[in-house]
This record gives structure tokens, C-alpha cells and sequence, in this order.
């Protein structure tokens, strides 16, 4: 379980980039998780003597449900044949590369789920191979701001290519060789004008290679797929959590097959929030 949850939590990373929540109660598909959300702030408001504080809210910070929906799992069976054969470490090797495998389906899935033109119509100021240019980047914090994101929080998912436009960027390979650490650490870019970023290997929707959010655009949740009372004397269940995103296992052995059977699963949901906060780029 340990293996699979680091593994898992590497890839899965792109998710935190969301406003998400979990609950470690006993849930099932269709249940309900609550997501922290608030709206856009409006402008501030003037006071005055007369009307005081008023009744107006300048944003409304609350929760919003999110229905898990999914339940995506990954199985490997270990037969008694084999099981004197394989030592702990190929055992976790096979637990590592399901980790990595289903997360990268749950992001996969959570995003395709929401991000449509319907939902998310605002393009990027910059298409993904226009990255290699500091100029695209300048212009996607001016787009940013325009909308009034906050400054802290402010967030790019880069697949594949627009990654490898971003790396060719000259001043970040210049800020990198002088020890521009702000910039780039560890080789790899993880903030770059105001923007954390993160890289995945899965196919975004709509033909985007790249999403430019904050947290408010996007929420998910994830919650513990436990197995029912009667299950408990033959199945053994164990939880793990990680940045806030929980993941399951469950095995039990199959006398009938002669076999131990392995699942990890996520129980998760994703729902749009607030339409201005993610930019599709091309």
C-alpha cells in the first residue's frame, strides 16, 4: 500500500491544482462529498454611517457537493505457484506500476469529465508552443490578473508537448544555469512567473495540451470504498491519504483459484466551479 500510494501521489500531483476535499467515512458510488468553493470577489464595497455593512456579499465562501462518481481500480492476482518465487520486492514493483496507472486514469477521467468549451470557453492568451517565450508567459499573467485570479494560487497543467515547449524557454535554461532557483529547481520547472506547474502524461479533452487554472475552477473529491461488515472476516481493507486524495487496497484469497487477489481503487468526482477560472491553450 505504501508503494502504490507514492507512486500514485507522484502522478496524481495535477489534482491539487483543484479546490478538493476528502471523507474517510464509508462510501459507495453516487455518494456525496462536500468541496470547499467561494466565489469570485466582487469589488470592495464603501461604508458609511448610514448604511453600514449592508447586506451585500463581496465573494460567498461555503462548500459545494461533489458526487463520486468513479470508481476506477487496478487488479493483480498472485498465484500460489508463483508466490514462492517472488520476493517482496517484485511484489512491489507490480504495486507501484498500478499506482501509476491509476493515477494517471483519475486525472485523466476527472478532467475530461468537466473540462468542455461549454464549461471553460476562455481560451489561453498563448497557444502551448508559443511557451518557449517568456512573452507568452508574461501575457498569460496579464490574462490572469484581467480576471482577477489571486496571485498565490495560480496554476498550469502542461502535457506532454507544451512541457517540452516550456523547457526549451531560454530564460528559464538561463535562470536555471545561474542558480536561478525561483525559477527552475531540481532541473524542472515548479514556478514560473506566478504560476506552479505540473506535468502529465495523459491526453487533456478538447485537443488542449496544456490548462491554465486556479483552484476554484475545478473541484473534485475522493472518498474510502470500505467493504461491507459481512466481508470483513475474509477481506483485509486498508486506506491510505496523500495531499489530501485518498487511496484504497483490498486483497483476499481465492481458495478456488489458489490465488491472492490485490485491488487498488479510487473512489472520486469531479464538478466545474467557477467558468472564468481555467484557460483552455491549444
Amino acid at each position: 500500500m505504501q508503494e502504490a500510494m507514492k507512486s500514485f501521489s507522484n502522478i496524481i500531483a495535477p489534482i491539487t491544482a483543484m479546490s478538493y476535499a476528502t471523507d474517510n467515512s464509508a462510501l459507495n458510488v453516487g455518494d456525496t462529498v462536500k468541496v470547499p468553493y467561494a466565489s469570485p470577489n466582487s469589488a470592495s464595497n464603501a461604508f458609511s454611517y448610514a448604511s453600514g455593512y449592508g447586506s451585500t456579499n463581496s465573494t460567498q465562501l461555503g462548500v459545494r457537493p461533489v458526487v463520486l462518481s468513479n470508481l476506477l481500480f487496478q487488479r493483480f492476482v498472485i498465484n500460489d505457484a508463483d508466490a514462492s518465487k517472488l520476493d517482496s520486492n517484485s511484489i512491489l514493483t507490480f504495486a507501484k506500476q498500478a499506482g501509476e496507472k491509476l493515477a494517471g486514469d483519475v486525472i485523466s477521467a476527472s478532467i475530461a469529465s468537466v473540462v468542455t468549451n461549454a464549461n471553460y470557453p476562455t481560451s489561453a492568451s498563448c497557444t502551448s508552443g508559443q511557451l518557449t517565450s517568456s512573452i507568452a508567459l508574461a501575457d498569460l499573467v496579464t490574462q490572469a490578473d484581467e480576471e482577477l485570479w489571486t496571485t498565490d494560487n495560480r496554476n498550469i497543467i502542461l502535457g506532454t508537448s507544451a512541457w517540452n515547449s516550456l523547457i526549451k524557454n531560454t530564460a528559464l535554461n538561463q535562470a536555471f544555469s545561474y542558480g536561478g532557483n525561483q525559477v527552475v529547481q531540481n532541473a524542472l520547472p515548479t514556478n514560473v512567473y506566478g504560476f506552479n506547474v505540473y506535468k502529465t502524461t495523459v491526453n487533456l479533452p478538447n485537443n488542449a495540451k496544456a490548462l491554465v487554472l486556479n483552484p476554484t475552477s475545478i473541484l473534485f473529491a475522493t472518498g474510502q470504498h470500505k467493504p461491507s461488515e459481512v466481508s470483513k472476516p475474509t477481506v483485509n481493507f486498508f486506506s491510505s491519504q496523500e495531499k489530501g486524495i485518498t487511496l484504497t487496497m483490498r486483497n483476499w484469497y481465492d481458495q478456488n483459484a489458489a490465488q491472492t487477489v490485490y485491488v487498488l481503487e479510487c473512489l472520486f468526482g469531479t464538478a466545474t466551479g467557477n467558468t472564468n477560472g481555467l484557460f483552455q491553450m491549444k
